[in-house]
């Protein structure tokens, strides 16, 4: 006997099993992209933009518009490797699937690095700047007590995770407008310290306009986009 939609009991029993072999969909849209905002962090150029101005001699945003243009080709490549490949495991399943499995092997190995760094980073920066704010307290507290908030975070249930994460999304981004608003207003009343194109020019502390030096720190300008491949 087949159902309304053609599938008889055996079609239903595979269906079935499909479903529960199958990854859970428990995130929507803006989870996923809420979650991808959180890897790679709205407050992330914060921490190597003194890095990145003494590199480009100043240049800073040029910077930025290089690596975003650099990164857009391979955000456009995910795009087009998720429909071909609708699989989790990122570019791991895209490198299999196109190159092999040494390949793909060697990729998801790289990509577990990445997974494993950033956080370790992260954790470590979060260390760092508590330990600023309340010397009393070593820097290697606050990075065990992250380690330990953020674990019990994730054994706590995605869902949870997913909202906690737009709550901290929140918050960046709230942070992120304050000191805007606070850069603008100190640009109205006191002007601006460099000339207004120095940003993509260069300020010239350091003689000419360099290209070297702004593709040099564009490699470092990048780690700024690690971890929007984690949606995939």
């Amino acid at each position: 006997m087949t159902s309304a939609d053609g599938s008889g009991p055996g079609t239903t029993g595979a269906s079935a099993g499909t479903e529960r072999d199958g990854l859970r969909r428990t995130l929507g849209f803006r989870d996923l992209v809420v979650y991808g905002l959180l890897f790679i962090a709205p407050m992330a150029p914060v921490g190597v933009y003194g890095a990145l101005d003494a590199r480009s001699h100043g240049a800073v945003a040029l910077v930025y518009l290089c690596a975003t243009v650099a990164m857009a080709f391979t955000a456009y490549s995910y795009a087009q490797m998720v429909r071909v490949v609708p699989r989790a495991g990122s570019v791991f399943a895209y490198a299999r699937a196109g190159l092999g499995k040494g390949t793909g092997f060697v990729a998801g190995w790289m990509a577990m690095l990445d997974y494993l760094l950033i956080p370790a980073v992260a954790y470590l920066f979060s260390g760092i700047a508590m330990n600023a704010l309340v010397p009393s307290v070593p820097s290697w507290a606050w990075t065990a007590l992250a380690v330990i908030v953020t674990t019990l975070l994730n054994l706590w249930g995605v869902r949870a995770a997913a909202r906690v994460g737009f709550a901290v999304l929140a918050m960046e981004i709230a942070v992120l407008l304050v000191f805007v608003v606070a850069a603008a207003v100190v640009l109205v009343q006191d002007g601006a310290a460099r000339d207004w194109l120095s940003p993509l020019t260069g300020d010239g502390t350091q003689g000419a306009f360099s290209l070297g030096a702004v593709l040099g720190a564009v490699s470092v300008a990048v780690l700024s986009y690690l971890g929007f491949d984690a949606i995939a």
